[in-house]
């Protein structure tokens, strides 16, 4: 073996969205990859600095642990950062070989070693087998997807072949991660690729087009493992989860086969035409409570121009239906597509408003390196600065134009951005209100007067005086 002992790394990213810039669940990758080796008689430990740890800490922890190498996963937003931490490590410990994956590395390739001399090698796409080659001491030449240095230069190998049986790679068990200080929530990846042509998305080129996916058998092994360990709160965070309706409708029957007490599944990548009223009928019925449609944009023009492959009409017809079974329903849009107008904006904003959803997402749309969006923006229209700048410094939650072209003026750019946040607030503020009224309604009388006492806007001098103060705080307590 090359390395006996290594260190796995999950970086913290400085002013991400996450809440007090904290993992809420532990890293999926990281996990399957420490599985992964020690499966293979490899000693591992890890530190996911994305707990709040310092770079000191993790400094301290290398002494300690003396590692032959440390594992980092990157993702390109705060990667100048990401590559001083790297460049700290090397200087304390020169002879520790540093190796580096995720989606940063592959999108880039050779361009993140020649940026950054500390990193030793890259691993490029699906990286189970690529980091157990390089470390059984396969020639590096033989390694595919993988990129390294010899004799001076840096060499890329041709692309790993997407594996198509997900069952042979384990799931994680986060034997070496910190569990206590996550949120009681495992994730799960159940499935991989996306045969979809998207003019602004990088999964195709990440993972491959040809979607693959896990028995409903290792699903569910997955499932019951967590749920014995005290786990009731499934996410599927798939970018097609219901790409095999076939297979989903098995992995329900599994499900409720082995009778999961107060189990609650969640589904944030799911696309409006791949799914049906059955479907969501039966999910539904073995305790998918949230559910999140990209939908992107408010009319037929828009979503053909981003190559979305479904109608206005689908994506209403999927969301009336999910909302009408009780899902927790939330939208996803982007905002500044290509000949987007500020009355398609308003169109996004009609379909947010018609239904009764959580949340509503609209993002501005930022263009990545090798996606068709790119090649359009530099062909009609203009970047406000280069991606190496807005992809370092800005998170595709902030509401931030990336360019400008046909369609809307920078400054209706910058209107539209600050409008649909008023909007998502209203969307999210009239979601509470709902909840606490259902809430409040089981009171009876009560329910008139927890009303005005709940609604801000109509009782904030009564919050402020010391008469109610007592009974908003009771009130607060039952209802949250």
């Amino acid at each position: 073996m090359r390395f006996k002992k290594i260190l796995l790394v999950y970086p913290r990213y400085p002013g991400s969205h996450y809440k007090g810039e904290k993992n809420s669940c532990p890293p999926i990758g990281l996990g399957i990859i420490a599985e992964t080796l020690s499966m293979r008689g490899v000693l591992c430990d890890v530190v996911d600095l994305g707990l709040g740890y310092s770079e000191d800490y993790l400094l301290k922890r290398i002494a300690d642990y003396k590692p032959d190498a440390i594992g980092i996963s990157m993702m390109t937003f705060r990667y100048e950062y990401l590559y001083s931490v790297l460049n700290r490590i090397k200087k304390s410990f020169h002879n520790i070989t540093i190796i580096a994956g995720g989606p940063h590395v592959t999108a880039w390739k050779a361009k993140v070693l020649h940026q950054c001399p500390s990193i030793d090698f890259g691993i490029c796409g699906e990286g189970e087998f690529t980091v157990t080659e390089l470390n059984s001491g396969i020639e590096l030449g033989g390694i595919r997807g993988l990129i390294y240095r010899e004799n001076g230069e840096i060499h890329v190998t041709p692309d790993r072949e997407p594996n198509d049986n997900l069952d042979i790679i384990p799931f994680p068990k986060y034997g070496k991660f910190e569990l206590d200080k996550y949120a009681k929530v495992i994730q799960i990846n159940s499935s991989r690729g996306c045969p979809y042509s998207c003019i602004f998305c990088q999964s195709c080129s990440m993972l491959g087009k040809k979607w693959r996916s896990r028995s409903a058998e290792s699903i569910t092994d997955e499932i019951s493992f967590w749920h014995t360990r005290g786990y009731k709160n499934f996410t599927f965070v798939d970018d097609n989860f219901t790409m095999d309706k076939k297979l989903i409708h098995r992995l329900c029957d599994k499900i409720e086969a082995i009778g999961l007490e107060n189990a609650s599944f969640s589904a944030p990548g799911v696309r409006v035409d791949l799914v049906d009223g059955e479907l969501l009928k039966r999910m539904r019925q073995i305790g998918f409570e949230r559910i999140a449609f990209g939908i992107e944009a408010g009319n037929n023009n828009i979503l053909s121009a981003l190559k979305k492959g479904f109608t206005i009409e689908r994506a209403e017809e999927s969301v009336n239906t999910a909302v009408k079974l009780g899902y927790a329903v939330k939208l996803y849009f982007l905002v500044g597509s290509p000949y987007e107008t500020l009355e398609d904006i308003k169109d996004s904003v009609s379909f947010a408003l018609k239904y009764p959803v959580v949340d509503v997402n609209f993002g501005s749309l930022m263009p990545i390196p090798e996606t068709e969006l790119m090649d359009w923006v530099l062909r009609e229209g203009k970047l406000l600065a280069p991606p190496e700048v807005y992809l370092n410094r800005y998170a595709e939650f902030e509401r931030v134009p990336h360019f400008f072209g046909p369609g809307m003026s920078l400054a209706e750019r910058k209107y539209a951005l600050r409008f649909t946040e008023r909007v998502r607030r209203k969307i999210q503020r009239n979601a509470r209100e709902r909840v606490f009224r259902k809430r409040l309604s089981r009171l009876g009388a009560l329910s008139i007067l927890g009303a005005k006492l709940l609604r801000f806007e109509a009782t904030s001098n009564l919050f402020d005086s010391r008469t109610f103060r007592p009974l908003k705080h009771i009130l607060k307590k039952i209802y949250g």
